[in-house]
Order: structure tokens, then sequence, then C-alpha cells
């Protein structure tokens, strides 16, 4: 009975003093600070339990870490051997805070799934990030970088990373300025990956110019799995550049294109497209391994509601189109739009 109240007063001391919560939860599976505020003072004496510790998932996301905070963390994990992801989402962090975490990846062997995103990174911040991508000996699968600022330079640099890393195997960039410029940058990288898996380049006005890129790009890429490309401004256009590709890829099974303008007239033709150009190659296998196109917030009629459910069913019954809008008829001429 003591020894349960005295585990309830150190909770309740650690709501108070995320240091004495830290300590007492460090050899949890998973420690979810998120939001409590830390700052650079508590991450630093935090820091100094890594190397005991047996976190596996460390969650300190909206904590304004900074600067000092972002390198203390970083520090203390260069001898850690437990934690596999790291989040430091949201914590105004800056070029000094990332580089010493390009550093900590070059010492730290474990850690594999690493979340920066909502920081306000520039193509300057993350430089000696992805240097520390290109060597062999970091072992990170997957990388959050969405909702930042990163533009052509960083496409660029990326796209190296993409022809060295034989590790990454998810990249989410969405919500930065990539624009049709990073994405022609980034097509080198994501032609030759061939461990990267999943990919979010949504949220970066590609437009249609970038749906064509886009489209080549599926086509020729025989590693990603999964695509999202979502509010991208694409319009009809840009689905039948995108249903070409597709309907030419042997390995994509998720593809997200919601959100976009391709509205009722883009969905018919993504669909035709994919159903004329798909089928099988010469070797008698299938041209396509499509599972799941997601059109969120797109709305269509019940006329391609029937052709979703006849033909395209018939040719390829793998194929679930998702998260569509249905009005019994659609305003605007479809042709037309």
């Amino acid at each position: 009975m003591e020894k349960e109240q005295e585990e309830n007063n150190n909770d309740v001391g650690g709501v108070s003093n995320p240091f004495e919560f830290f300590k007492q939860h460090r050899f949890d599976e998973e420690v979810d600070l998120n939001g409590w505020f830390l700052g650079p003072i508590t991450a630093c004496e935090m820091s100094s339990e890594f190397s005991s510790s047996i976190i596996v998932r460390l969650l300190l996301a909206n904590n304004s870490l900074g600067n000092e905070g972002g390198k203390a963390i970083a520090q203390g994990l260069e001898e850690n051997f437990s934690v596999r992801e790291l989040d430091l989402s949201e914590n105004m962090l800056g070029q000094n805070a990332v580089s010493s975490i390009a550093e900590m990846l070059n010492k730290n062997q474990t850690l594999e799934k690493l979340n920066l995103s909502r920081n306000n990174l520039t193509d300057p911040d993350v430089e000696s990030l992805l240097a520390s991508l290109c060597r062999k000996t970091v072992l990170l699968k997957e990388l959050d970088l969405s909702h930042n600022i990163l533009c052509d330079q960083f496409a660029k640099q990326m796209s190296i990373v993409l022809e060295k890393n034989f590790v990454l195997e998810k990249l989410l960039i969405n919500s930065n300025q990539l624009e049709v410029t990073g994405l022609q940058a980034l097509l080198p990288g994501l032609r030759k990956t061939k461990t990267l898996s999943a990919l979010n380049i949504s949220w970066n006005y590609l437009r249609d110019q970038g749906a064509e890129i886009l489209g080549e790009l599926i086509a020729g890429n025989r590693s990603l799995v999964e695509i999202s490309a979502c509010g991208n401004l694409f319009t009809p256009q840009a689905a039948s550049f995108i249903a070409k590709g597709v309907a030419n890829n042997s390995r994509l099974k998720v593809l997200r294109i919601g959100q976009n303008l391709i509205r009722n007239t883009g969905a018919f033709e993504f669909v035709n497209v994919f159903i004329s150009e798909g089928g099988l190659s010469e070797s008698g296998m299938p041209t396509t391994v499509l599972e799941i196109l997601d059109i969120n917030g797109t709305i269509v009629d019940e006329k391609f509601k029937e052709l979703v459910e006849t033909e395209l069913s018939e040719r390829f019954p793998s194929v679930k189109v998702v998260n569509f809008s249905l009005v019994e008829r659609v305003t605007a001429d479809r042709k037309n739009l």
C-alpha cells in the first residue's frame, strides 16, 4: 500500500517535474513527453540519463527545446543503444541542433525513425543531416521532414542521399516548398533508389507539370510501394499523366492523390487511362499491382461509381477506389471542366 502511494506521489510530482518523471520511466519501452514544454535546461538534465535507459520510443514533440535543447538530446543519444524512434517535431530546432543530430547519427547504431517536422527548417539547416545520411554507418529507415521550408537545394542534396543510401525506406517531405523545380531535382535519386518504399510529397505546389514528371517517375521506379501526392493543385489533365505511370508500374500498391482539383473529370480520366494502359507485360506478368487509389475529397457522380464497379472491377479486381464523395449528378459537364 505504501509503495503504491509512493508511486502515485511520484506520478504527481512527474507532472510538475518532467525530469523526475523521465527518471522514473526511463526503463519503460515508451516515454511520451510530447507537449510538456521541457525547454533546454530539462533537456540537458534528461540527456545525462540516456546511456542507462532502455527506452525504445522517445517522444519529445512540442517542447520548446531550441538549438541548445536539441543539441543536448542528440549528444545524450550518441552512446544510447535502445532508442529506435525519436520525435523532435515542433521544437524550434535550427542549424546547430540539426548538426548535432547528424553527428549523433554517425555514432548511434540503433535509431531507425526520426521526426523533425514543424521546425521551420530551411535548406542550409539540413545540409549536415543529409550529408550524414550518405554514410554507410547511418541506419535510419524513416525520416520525417514535413511541414518545413525546404526547397530546391534540399531536393538536390536529397537526391544524392537516395542514390547512395541503401537503408532509408520512408521519406516524408510533405508541406514544404519543393514545387516543380524541387521535384525535378529529386528525380535522379528517386529513379535510382532501391530501398525507398514510401514517399509523401503532398502539399508542395507541384501542379500539372509536376504531375507529368511524377507519372514518368512512377513508370520507371521499382522500389516505391506507397506514394502520397495530395493537395498539389492537380487538374483533370494531371490525373491522366499519373495514371499512365501507375498502369506501368509493377511495384506501387497505394496511391493517394486526394485534395487536388481533378474533380469528376479527372477521376474518369484516371480510371479510363488506367484501364487502357494496364494489362500484361510481354512476359505475361501484370504491368500494375495497384490496390488502393485514394481520391479523398473528390466529388464524383453515379456514372463514375458504375465505371469503377464494372469495367475497373472486371479488369483489375484487386484495385479499390476509396474516400471519394458521391453525388447523383455532377452539375458541370465533366468534358468541359
